[in-house]
């Protein structure tokens, strides 16, 4: 079954290149990684905030966020002892992306908490985004910060 989440293609172009970078990077070292979320829309991101598994007002919504997971064991690589999340980290850390490995749960307190999570663009400029708007109108003006973030 194909989930529009899962394609690619369908983030912003400066950061597509750098998630698929970032899967490169991640075969290179004996992974095998899957893009599980990309693209969101807003519903399935006020869902997920309503379970307490991210925000309603997600990156992921705006094209430059990306959930990136072990074919082999999916979500569940800690309990396998698989160490995927953390090569992640340091793979999309030195392609400049943020990872969400180092954030703090606002409710939990847990820091670790979104370690799939990388995205194109800091978490200070996170509500720049939110301003530019989620439209494919505006998708340029989007990728344009990203790209800054980048310094592409």
């Amino acid at each position: 079954m194909y989930d529009k989440e899962d394609d690619v293609y369908l983030l912003l172009p400066t950061f597509q290149n750098v998630v698929l970078d970032v899967m490169d990077d991640l075969r290179d070292l004996g992974f095998d990684p899957v893009l599980r979320d990309g693209l969101r829309t807003f519903d399935e991101a006020a869902a997920n905030a309503r379970k307490g598994t991210g925000s309603a007002l997600s990156m992921h919504c705006y094209g430059c966020a990306a959930d990136l997971i072990c074919r082999v064991h999916g979500w569940g690589c800690a309990k396998a002892g698989c160490d995927f999340f953390e090569a992640l980290g340091r793979v999309a850390e030195a392609r400049g992306c943020v990872w969400g490995g180092r954030w703090r749960n606002p409710k939990t307190g847990r820091v670790g908490w979104d370690k799939p999570h990388i995205q194109g663009i800091r978490v200070s400029e996170q509500n720049r985004m939110r301003r530019i708007g989620p439209g494919a109108d505006v998708a340029a003006e989007r990728d344009a910060l990203v790209r800054k973030h980048f310094k592409v």
